[in-house]
């Protein structure tokens, strides 16, 4: 049986992934909104001084990567990332919009969680596959029925 996390694909973020992965470090690091302030306050004390070093520094590019994948990564799936507040300049698509009125759990909450950064930092996360929020919805009512 195919299941709607098969059918969108992957969520979580995969090393070597993130585009602009220095702006991304910078944007965090400077808390240049509320969006990033939240993420920041999320990572670790690790995370915070490998992005901190590396935006002083530009050393280790590698492991800036990876410690944003890991980071974010750890954030998307802990629980849900939406709150108005850090999303208020943040253009949701419609597929994200149709996703969180879903008000999702689980693997599609990650999915969602990753659209949300996908559409406040389009340049740097890369959005995964995606079907139409109609679409989106009967698939995970579907789902949740099947009770998966």
């Amino acid at each position: 049986m195919i299941s709607v996390v098969d059918l969108l694909g992957a969520s979580a973020l995969a090393a070597g992934e993130l585009a602009d992965w220095a702006g991304l470090a910078t944007n965090l690091t400077q808390h240049q909104d509320a969006l990033s302030q939240f993420l920041w306050s999320r990572f670790s004390a690790t995370g915070q001084a490998v992005l901190t070093n590396y935006v002083g520094s530009g050393a280790e590019p590698e492991l800036v990567q990876v410690t944003l994948v890991q980071e974010l990564n750890g954030i998307i799936s802990s629980g849900p990332i939406y709150q108005a507040q850090h999303f208020a300049s943040v253009a949701l698509s419609p597929e994200t919009r149709g996703l969180l009125a879903l008000n999702p759990q689980g693997d599609l909450l990650i999915r969602l969680n990753r659209w949300l950064l996908s559409d406040a930092y389009p340049r740097a996360v890369p959005r995964p596959g995606s079907l139409s929020a109609s679409v989106n919805q009967r698939f995970y009512r579907a789902f949740r029925n099947t009770g998966n």
